[in-house]
């Protein structure tokens, strides 16, 4: 969207089923969602006249439009068994079109999900990870706890 009036300067299109292109589509709606709504927001204090007067962070933008998480902990509990199994690129990118869900929203579920114990990660051998728990292009082991 034109920050300065309501209408949409740009369109974001992919023409692949590849699974790396649909998560690389994936990657960057999410950069621009965040740039879409800061842009939003600005523009209705420009019109309104009426300005924050606590700074809105990145973080409270993107949770504007994050997924419902207990949503995605259901779907990831839906798709893990109890024998460990290698999920790849292809099952994100499948699950990206089927959800309409981003990328940090499975991480972000995942983390939770392993933090109360309901799911590991077998090839997970740090305890360090912050952002990403599960990287689908070295087709980790997930498993649901039982």
């Amino acid at each position: 969207m034109n920050k300065d009036k309501n209408k949409t300067i740009y369109h974001m299109i992919y023409l692949t089923h590849h699974p790396k292109g649909i998560i690389e589509f994936s990657r960057m709606s999410e950069k621009i969602e965040l740039f879409q709504r800061r842009a939003r927001y600005e523009r209705h204090n420009k019109l309104t006249g009426q300005m924050n007067l606590i700074p809105i962070e990145d973080s409270d933008f993107r949770d504007q439009f994050a997924a419902d998480i207990e949503d995605v902990k259901q779907f990831w509990l839906d798709h893990l068994s109890g024998d460990p199994k290698p999920y790849t690129e292809a099952d994100l990118a499948d699950w990206l079109e089927e959800t309409g869900w981003l990328e940090s929203d499975f991480q972000q579920a995942f983390n939770d999900l392993k933090s109360g114990r309901q799911v590991e990660n077998i090839d997970d051998t740090s305890n360090r990870r912050k952002k990403w728990f599960v990287h689908f292009d070295k087709s980790e082991q997930l498993r649901r706890c039982v």
